[in-house]
């Protein structure tokens, strides 16, 4: 069945394989259908995905801003990366945001979809991150083909710990799949789409190494998360302290935890009860977004706007002529997810420029950039140019 006659519901929606979904997008995109069913499925979309950003927030301490970019990531397909020490919740932000939609662990379920994360070590291996070799391949037929189910190129949620200390035949592959997409298993074939909405990585510090710098730049959008109790300012205090809060959503998650392992029966029914949105809806969101922004007007404000900003930061944040376009779309998602439309003016709509906080490239260069862009921005309403 067609979006449109699914769209309303989201169980059915959610389950309504990822590339019907992409195909039906992919003609939407091309003009080669009516317009006028797109905007009533953005509407759907955007409504569920604030539900779950809303939601996820209230089950974390303090994460409310990753929250959103996390968010923003999935709705842009701008991978994104999460910078600061251990312990503060990096894994469990893209878990909260993956179980939300209702999705388990990548391999649950016989098609394409759902949830993939791993720590990366020096001594880690391409099986484990894109699958194993299939033997009896191998031993019939002489070719090396990789047997993927339950592994990163099957999911459209993935999050990778410590992503920088993969060796280069990872990274090397990691390539491919963020810029474009596709995974090649070595079938003969060719490279395969794979459904990845975005990849976000971690780590507690950025890359040194030069040669990482390559790899480093397909991460545009770095956030830096620090402790809750190094933020208790930005903390709401009128009922508890932040440790007193963090401890009450550790008991629940832990409780959550033993329950799912010791009644796994009734696991995936709790995930489908608990679903506040689907993969299938940043889909929709995508392309309701592209149809939105990717008819640039060199001559509107908003982005002349964004390209002076993009100058001022450009050389401090070491920012790619790639990136350029990734942070047009990422600024436009978080306006998307604001309720904001994302062609309207400043200050009404503001994520373009937004966007350019969170490409710090050291711990250092965050109060540097949150000032360029506070600074911007007073200027463009003191002046009256927005």
């Amino acid at each position: 069945m067609p979006i449109k006659d699914l769209i309303e519901d989201l169980n059915r929606f959610a389950d309504m394989p990822s590339e019907d979904v992409e195909t039906e997008l992919a003609a939407e995109l091309r003009r080669e259908m009516p317009a006028a069913w797109m905007q009533q499925a953005g509407r759907h979309a955007r409504k569920r995905i604030r539900d779950l950003i809303l939601q996820t927030r209230k089950s974390l301490v303090g994460r409310d801003r990753e929250v959103e970019l996390l968010g923003a990531a999935f709705v842009s397909g701008v991978s994104l990366l999460l910078l600061g020490p251990p312990g503060t919740a990096k894994t469990r932000l893209a878990r909260e945001l993956a179980s939300r939609c209702g999705i388990g662990p990548v391999g649950e379920k016989d098609r394409p979809g759902g949830y993939f994360d791993y720590l990366l070590t020096n001594h880690t291996m391409p099986e484990e991150i894109f699958g194993g070799p299939k033997l009896d391949r191998l031993a019939r037929d002489g070719v090396f083909e990789r047997q993927i189910k339950g592994r990163l190129p099957e999911a459209e949620i993935a999050f990778l710990d410590e992503v920088f200390r993969g060796g280069s035949h990872i990274l090397n592959t990691l390539l491919t799949l963020i810029n474009e997409k596709r995974f090649d298993s070595g079938d003969g074939r060719g490279s395969m789409h794979v459904p990845l909405l975005a990849l976000v990585g971690a780590s507690n510090s950025a890359p040194q190494d030069a040669d990482l710098e390559a790899f480093f730049d397909r991460f545009p959008i770095r956030v830096w998360v620090r402790s809750i109790f190094d933020r208790d300012a930005e903390l709401d205090q009128a009922t508890s302290t932040p440790g007193a809060t963090l401890l009450a959503r550790s008991m629940e998650a832990e409780q959550l935890r033993l329950a799912s392992g010791w009644d796994p029966k009734t696991t995936e029914a709790t995930r489908k009860k608990g679903r506040l949105s689907c993969t299938n809806d940043f889909r929709v969101a995508r392309a309701s977004l592209l149809r939105r922004v990717g008819d640039v007007d060199e001559r509107s404000p908003r982005f002349i706007q964004f390209d002076q900003l993009f100058q001022q930061v450009r050389e401090r944040a070491r920012l790619s002529d790639r990136s350029f376009g990734q942070l047009w779309l990422f600024g436009a998602a978080l306006d998307w997810l604001r309720n904001k439309e994302p062609d309207a003016g400043f200050p009404v709509a503001s994520g373009h420029l937004d966007a350019f906080r969170y490409v710090a490239r050291s711990v250092h260069d965050v109060a540097f950039l949150e000032h360029q862009v506070d600074q911007h921005t007073n200027g463009l309403q003191h002046t009256g140019r927005a």
